[in-house]
Protein backbone atom coordinates (compact mmCIF):
# COMPACT_ATOMS: atom_id res chain seq x y z
CA UNK A 1 0.00 0.00 0.00
CA UNK A 2 2.56 2.57 0.64
CA UNK A 3 4.49 1.77 -2.06
CA UNK A 4 1.34 2.56 -4.08
CA UNK A 5 1.36 5.96 -2.10
CA UNK A 6 5.29 6.72 -3.03
CA UNK A 7 4.55 5.67 -6.91
CA UNK A 8 1.70 8.55 -6.45
CA UNK A 9 3.89 10.75 -5.07
CA UNK A 10 6.57 10.61 -7.92
CA UNK A 11 4.47 10.79 -10.34
CA UNK A 12 2.71 13.90 -9.01
CA UNK A 13 5.88 15.48 -8.93
CA UNK A 14 7.02 14.30 -12.31
CA UNK A 15 3.75 15.90 -13.65
CA UNK A 16 4.03 18.71 -11.92
CA UNK A 17 7.28 19.57 -12.99
CA UNK A 18 5.72 19.07 -16.65
CA UNK A 19 3.36 21.09 -16.01
CA UNK A 20 5.58 24.04 -14.85
CA UNK A 21 7.65 23.61 -18.22
CA UNK A 22 4.49 23.74 -20.51
CA UNK A 23 4.23 20.09 -21.40
CA UNK A 24 1.55 18.89 -19.16
CA UNK A 25 -2.01 20.83 -19.50
CA UNK A 26 -3.46 21.99 -15.51
CA UNK A 27 -6.52 18.71 -15.97
CA UNK A 28 -3.73 15.96 -15.86
CA UNK A 29 -1.52 18.01 -13.27
CA UNK A 30 -5.37 17.43 -11.05
CA UNK A 31 -5.76 14.07 -12.21
CA UNK A 32 -2.37 13.06 -10.56
CA UNK A 33 -3.42 15.31 -7.56
CA UNK A 34 -6.31 13.08 -7.14
CA UNK A 35 -4.36 9.93 -7.42
CA UNK A 36 -1.84 10.80 -5.25
CA UNK A 37 -4.72 12.04 -2.81
CA UNK A 38 -6.73 8.78 -2.73
CA UNK A 39 -3.44 6.39 -2.77
CA UNK A 40 -3.08 8.81 1.06
CA UNK A 41 -6.64 7.98 2.22
CA UNK A 42 -6.11 4.14 1.18
CA UNK A 43 -3.25 4.21 3.59
CA UNK A 44 -5.07 6.05 6.36
CA UNK A 45 -8.22 3.43 5.84
CA UNK A 46 -6.14 0.43 5.98
CA UNK A 47 -3.91 1.83 9.13
CA UNK A 48 -7.19 2.22 11.08
CA UNK A 49 -8.61 -1.10 9.97
CA UNK A 50 -5.42 -2.73 11.45
CA UNK A 51 -5.94 -0.60 14.86
CA UNK A 52 -9.57 -1.44 14.78
CA UNK A 53 -8.59 -5.50 14.11
CA UNK A 54 -6.02 -5.08 16.99
CA UNK A 55 -8.34 -3.47 19.69
CA UNK A 56 -11.02 -6.49 18.66
CA UNK A 57 -8.01 -8.62 19.46
CA UNK A 58 -7.29 -7.62 22.36
CA UNK A 59 -10.89 -7.78 23.34
CA UNK A 60 -11.27 -11.76 22.22
CA UNK A 61 -8.29 -12.31 24.51
CA UNK A 62 -8.96 -10.68 27.42
CA UNK A 63 -6.30 -8.40 27.56
CA UNK A 64 -4.79 -4.92 27.73
CA UNK A 65 -2.37 -3.42 25.08
CA UNK A 66 -1.43 -1.52 27.95
CA UNK A 67 -0.30 -4.75 29.55
CA UNK A 68 1.34 -6.03 26.82
CA UNK A 69 3.68 -2.92 25.98
CA UNK A 70 4.28 -2.13 29.22
CA UNK A 71 8.50 -2.30 30.10
CA UNK A 72 9.29 -5.17 31.78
Amino acid sequence: MTAALEAAREAENLTERRYKAGAEPLRVLLDAQERRRSAEGAVTANRLEQLQNEVLLFRVLGTSPVAVVAPG
